[in-house]
C-alpha cells in the first residue's frame, strides 16, 4: 500500500513538473498527431466562376447530399465549378450520355480540397455507369467540370 502511494506523489510531481503528461495531445492541438507530427492541414476550395465558352444548354441542382447536371454542349471549354455539401465522406456518381467530340473530365474534391475522384469522358464515349469515390473528409465538397472543345450530351448524379 505504501509503495502505491510512493509511485502516485512521483508521478504527480512529474506532471507537476510537467514532465509527463495525462493526454497524448497536451496543449489540445488540432493538428497533432500521435507521432508527434503535425497532422496535413485541411483547407477547403471554393468554387470558381464559369469559364464556360461555346453552347451549352444545361440544368444544374445542388443539394445537401445530391447534386446532378444533365444538358447538351457544342463546341463548350472552360471550367465550372459547384460547391456541394455531403455529409456521408463519400459519394456514389452515376453518369450517362454520349460524347461526340472533345472531352468532359470530372473531378471531385472532398472538404479538404483533396481529390476523391476524376473521370474523363472522351470522343466517342456514350453509354453510362456507377463508381464510388474515395473515402474524404465530410462538409463543403466541390464539383469540377473540365470541358475542352465538348460536344455531347450529359447526365451526371452524384449522391452521398
Amino acid at each position: 500500500m505504501e509503495a502505491s502511494k510512493t509511485w502516485a506523489l512521483a508521478a504527480l510531481a512529474l506532471l507537476a513538473a510537467g514532465c509527463v503528461s495525462p493526454s497524448q495531445n497536451p496543449t489540445n492541438d488540432p493538428t497533432f498527431t500521435p507521432s508527434g507530427t503535425p497532422a496535413a492541414t485541411c483547407v477547403p476550395v471554393a468554387p470558381k466562376t464559369s469559364t464556360l465558352t461555346g453552347f451549352h444548354q444545361d440544368s444544374v441542382s445542388s443539394n445537401p447530399g445530391a447534386f446532378g447536371d444533365s444538358g447538351q454542349m457544342a463546341g463548350v471549354s472552360g471550367t465550372a465549378e459547384y460547391a456541394w455539401q455531403d455529409y456521408s465522406g463519400s459519394a456514389m456518381i452515376g453518369w450517362s450520355g454520349q460524347s461526340a467530340t472533345g472531352s468532359l473530365k470530372l473531378t471531385l474534391l472532398n472538404a479538404c480540397g483533396q481529390s476523391v475522384f476524376t473521370q474523363t469522358f472522351d470522343a466517342g464515349s456514350q453509354g453510362g455507369g456507377n463508381q464510388n469515390s474515395k473515402p474524404g473528409k465530410a462538409g463543403a465538397w466541390l464539383v469540377r467540370l473540365d470541358y475542352t472543345a465538348y460536344t455531347g450530351q450529359m447526365g451526371l448524379g452524384i449522391t452521398g
